[in-house]
């Protein structure tokens, strides 16, 4: 239970601590949401917030390194669902491009599981 925790704490740190690099990034390459009549924010919001997150999971999954058959499934599923939000924050994606991609990450991890 101490590890799990341990490993929380640890993914918590990283998430936080690493926010404002993927911010600074986002800015660089242009992943960002302007304001319009539509908008609820004032200023120029960067976007790719997820990848932080991502991030964190991703030091945790090592830190606990699960001896599972799901854990391949798992990262390539989870890789496709940040793939797909990168594009969208990218390239603003249709709504049929992002639930394609969710579906192709699902079908990752629900055969995966069955392989």
């Amino acid at each position: 239970m101490i590890g799990l925790a341990l490993t929380l704490i640890i993914c918590f740190l990283v998430v936080v601590s690493i926010t404002p690099l993927v911010k600074r990034f986002a800015i660089k390459i242009g992943a960002t949401d302007k304001p319009n009549h539509r908008k609820v924010h004032q200023n120029v919001m960067a976007r790719l917030g997820g990848l932080a997150i991502y991030i964190g999971f991703l030091v945790g999954f090592v830190l606990l390194q699960p001896e599972s058959p799901y854990m391949w499934p798992i990262l390539i599923g989870s890789f496709i669902i940040i793939l797909t939000g990168f594009l969208d924050d990218m390239l603003e994606l249709s709504a049929k491009w992002k639930m394609l991609g969710q579906i192709a990450a699902a079908a990752v991890v629900v055969m995966g599981g069955f392989m």
